[in-house]
């Protein structure tokens, strides 16, 4: 297993599952999320040029806010229900940031 697998920004991994080539599913003593290979990292950046994970390092999305750019980039790699939930999450967040309310200097502010 490669060493970004084992020792991640999260600590250390208490597991590590194969989803497919590419990408696992890493679980830390206090957090996880999904590690990529390099390739898998191009291939998502190509689909989503924006997407940065929340700690910034292209290979390390967190299981709490990042996880839907990995399941949208590699659906074929997991089952329905993840799927479908992961494009809900995609539309959820995106129509939020979307809101021409988010981010206006609220009243007293300006």
């Amino acid at each position: 297993m490669e060493d970004y697998i084992k020792h991640t920004i999260w600590g250390e991994a208490e597991t590590a599952l194969p989803v497919a080539q590419g990408i696992h599913l890493v679980t830390t003593a206090s957090h996880g999320g999904y590690v990529l290979s390099h390739h898998r990292i191009k291939v998502l950046k190509q689909l989503f040029p924006l997407a940065t994970p929340y700690k910034g390092d292209d290979r390390y999305w967190e299981q709490g806010c990042d996880w839907v750019y990995v399941i949208m980039a590699f659906p074929q790699c997991f089952n329905d229900d993840q799927v479908q939930l992961a494009k809900k999450q995609y539309q959820n967040q995106n129509s939020f940031y979307a809101d021409d309310k988010v981010n206006k200097p609220t009243k007293g502010e300006e």
